[in-house]
C-alpha cells in the first residue's frame, strides 16, 4: 500500500500521540532531518515531485524513530539501517505475518562507547526473538522493540490516515 507524505507522517506522529502543532513543527523537523540523512532509502526525488511511500519507507522511519526514543543519535541510526536493512525488512514481514502468534521482537545489547573506541562500528549488535524468550538476566542494559506490535500499529493508523486522505481528497 502507498501514502502521500502527509498520510505516512499522520501514521507516524499516531504512533507517539502527537497533536496536531507537535507534528506540524518538531516531529516534522525530525522527519525531515532524517530524510537528509537519507532514510527512506533511495528516497530523493527532486524538490515539488509528489512522493508516494510504500509501506517499507514507513517501517524505515517507524525503526529509526524506535531508535530516536532510546536517545540513539540519529547519524548512528541512519548508518545502523542502511548496513542492516535487508535483514531488518525481512523481519517486518514475518512480523506481519504473526498477527494473533507469538510477537517478534529486536533486541539489542547496546555497546555505543565500547565499539568506535575498539574498531568494532558503531556498537550494534542485535538477535530477533519471540516476546515469550525475551530475557535480561545478567544483562546490564538491553534494547527490545516489538516488531509485531509495531506493525500491527501501524496498520491500523495507516485505515485511519487512508479514510482521512479519501475524505479531504472527495471535498478538496
Amino acid at each position: 500500500m502507498m501514502l502521500t507524505y502527509s498520510a505516512a507522517e499522520a501514521v507516524l506522529a499516531g504512533m507517539y500521540g502527537l497533536d496536531a502543532n507537535v507534528q506540524e513543527k518538531a516531529f516534522r523537523a525530525r522527519l525531515k532531518h532524517l530524510k537528509r540523512l537519507g532514510v527512506p532509502l533511495g528516497s530523493n526525488p527532486g524538490r515539488g515531485t509528489k512522493i508516494w511511500y510504500h509501506d517499507e519507507q514507513v517501517y524505515q522511519w517507524a525503526f529509526c524513530l524506535e531508535l530516536a526514543e532510546f536517545g540513539i543519535d540519529p547519524t548512528s541510526v541512519v548508518g545502523f539501517i542502511r548496513d542492516s536493512w535487508a535483514d531488518i525488512f525481512q523481519h517486518f514481514n514475518e512480523a506481519r505475518g504473526r498477527q494473533g502468534e507469538e510477537e517478534l521482537c529486536f533486541c539489542s545489547e547496546p555497546r555505543f562507547m565500547a565499539a568506535p573506541l575498539s574498531g568494532g562500528g558503531i556498537g550494534f549488535e542485535y538477535s530477533w526473538r519471540e516476546a515469550g524468550r525475551v530475557r535480561v538476566d545478567g544483562v546490564r542494559r538491553a534494547l527490545v522493540i516489538n516488531l509485531t506490535a509495531m506493525v500491527r500499529e501501524i496498520d491500523i493508523l495507516r485505515v485511519r490516515a487512508d479514510s482521512t486522505q479519501e475524505r479531504s481528497d472527495h471535498n478538496g
